[in-house]
């Protein structure tokens, strides 16, 4: 942050210091208003850091059978974008182009008729040998999003199913299972 303002010949301050003046201003009041309990709105999310910014959701299955969907689902905290979706196993799940999983989030909305899919359909979301990967046991595995942006917008309240769907019979197991669902932004 600077440290030295100067002013221009009218006597005003040049503009990139006027901005920093207006955001530590804008900030005091902000602390002020919480220390006394005076505070009646928040801060904008769009306003915040993108660390500060962003929210998440989490969810754990037991397992993820070896045959059949393992669905579970998560609810956006608020309004805004999802920016990645996580997973991670307690099992590792050798690649295999006849018995993988797929996994898939749809946004099933407000009402849980929704039907805007979150993840690209290509094999890098699968545990196929062929453009896919296997499972390590506790390693993160950032699944790919969708490249349609529309489909990536959730509103508070929206109920997202996440689901792990076995083809064929998988050698075993994964359990137990969790993901995380990163949103940042507002819509």
């Amino acid at each position: 942050m600077p440290t030295n303002f100067t002013r221009k010949g009218d006597g005003t301050l040049n503009s990139e210091y006027t901005d920093t003046l207006r955001n530590l201003d804008a900030a005091c009041t902000a602390i002020n208003a919480l220390e006394n309990g005076t505070a009646t709105s928040t801060i904008p999310r769009a306003s915040l850091s993108a660390a500060a910014g962003s929210k998440s959701s989490s969810a754990q299955i037991a397992s993820i059978a070896t045959t059949g969907a393992s669905i579970l689902y998560v609810i956006a905290p608020e309004a805004g974008t999802v920016s990645s979706i996580h997973f991670v196993g307690e099992d590792t799940l050798a690649a295999n182009d006849t018995n993988y999983i797929t996994f898939t989030v749809t946004n099933l909305g407000l009402a849980g008729s929704g039907t805007a899919v979150m993840l690209a359909a290509t094999a890098a979301n699968t545990t196929q040998a062929t453009g896919g990967s296997a499972i390590t046991a506790l390693v993160r595995r950032v699944l790919t999003l969708t490249a349609t942006g529309a489909d990536l917008v959730v509103a508070q309240g929206d109920v997202l199913r996440l689901s792990a769907t076995a083809t064929g019979t998988l050698a075993n197991a994964v359990a137990p299972a969790s993901y995380i669902v990163r949103y940042s932004g507002t819509t």
